[in-house]
């Protein structure tokens, strides 16, 4: 079987993602993308040439995977007619109808709320298969995609959302095997997650900045692709923190990010928003224990036998401060290693080649 990966957006986790699927699944994969960059114009206009790099193909696919930065009614419709009966599965890694919006957002500002959430919303109604990265995002979309389709004036399609709700499913990311932390007993703090408002690295540094206030001995390892640049509040927790800096910025190479990784042991999360969690879950089979905000994907992950590990609103500098003086972070370790390993890629990619297989059995 000839499984096609079409994304707009062919950088970072969506790279990290495909390029997965393509090493681990016994069927062929091919992918075709265009560059992370400009997200907007990439959803309004990436299926444009996406369509035509199709069609420039030689070999007909049996599947197309398509993620949900790709504006499926388009592309679909601009596929030489050849193509147009090839079974298409669309990817939900996020969706623009709970995704928070950046202060500086103009669609936010101009009352353009739910345009590109719309898009996707129409590109899942055409899909022959919709998939979720989890049961928290599948149910968060739909939800509020109902909600919107009921504030429509007329030809309200609610049938085709409640199809979704009976029919879409859910495969998780996988992540790669980590290479286990030293068990340093020194507490050593991570951050590993994209520098963008939706991950909230400046809670993240007030609290770093707190403890150091309190007499904490502790240590940074500073990882994640700097997106919009570093704020000059950024800047002066840096110079503020520079003492307890083992390693600050981006590393491409895998297996160099996760020798960095491992240097630390616990990760402190303050994300506004997670549909999966990659960089969380890669952590945690690196050895790391992450402290969870009470919300979004992290209680399905993390539900059961872990209920130490989360905090509430405002809690995270007395949740820290505990759990390191406590001591009690260290017991966690092993048991979060072996609990992570349901996600491994060597895992999951059955789930994957079960799910192509049956579009077309």
């Amino acid at each position: 079987m000839q499984i096609l990966i079409i994304d707009s957006y062919l950088g970072g986790s969506h790279k990290q993602w495909a390029e997965a699927i393509q090493h681990h699944s016994k069927h062929k994969v091919e992918i075709l993308g265009l560059p992370s960059r400009h997200w907007k114009w990439r959803m309004e206009g990436g299926a444009i040439e996406l369509a035509h790099m199709v069609n420039e193909l030689d070999e007909k696919p049996d599947i197309i995977l398509c993620t949900s930065m790709v504006d499926l009614p388009y592309l679909k419709s601009s596929l030489k007619v050849e193509f147009r009966n090839v079974p298409i599965m669309y990817y939900m890694h996020e969706n623009q109808l709970t995704y928070p919006k950046s202060q500086h957002d103009t669609d936010l500002k101009e009352g353009r709320d739910f345009h590109y959430g719309f898009m996707q919303l129409k590109s899942c109604f055409l899909a022959d298969k919709v998939v979720f990265n989890s049961e928290f995002h599948k149910t968060e979309f739909l939800n509020e995609a109902e909600n919107l389709v009921r504030r429509l004036p007329d030809y309200k399609p609610m049938d085709q959302v409640q199809r979704l709700r009976n029919e879409s499913e859910v495969l998780y990311v996988g992540i790669d095997q980590g290479i286990p932390n030293k068990k340093n007993e020194k507490p050593i703090f991570a951050w590993n997650h994209r520098w963008e408002y939706d991950k909230d690295p400046l809670s993240f540094f007030e609290v770093m900045q707190k403890l150091k206030k309190h007499g904490l001995d502790f240590g940074l390892v500073i990882l994640g692709e700097e997106r919009s640049g570093i704020s000059k509040e950024i800047q002066a927790y840096k110079e503020n923190l520079k003492d307890r800096i083992l390693h600050w910025g981006y590393v491409n190479d895998r297996s160099d990010y996760y020798e960095k990784l491992s240097i630390a042991n616990i990760l402190p999360v303050t994300s506004k928003q997670e549909f999966f969690g990659i960089s969380v879950m890669e952590a945690v089979q690196a050895g790391l224990v992450p402290l969870l905000p009470q919300r979004l994907v992290y209680p399905e992950h993390f539900g059961e036998g872990f209920i130490d590990l989360f905090y509430q609103e405002g809690e995270l500098f007395s949740k820290l401060h505990w759990i390191v003086e406590d001591g009690r972070w260290t017991s966690f370790r092993d048991e979060l290693i072996k609990h992570s390993n349901k996600y491994l890629w060597n895992s999951n990619i059955e789930h994957y080649d079960r799910c192509f297989e049956s579009m077309l059995s």
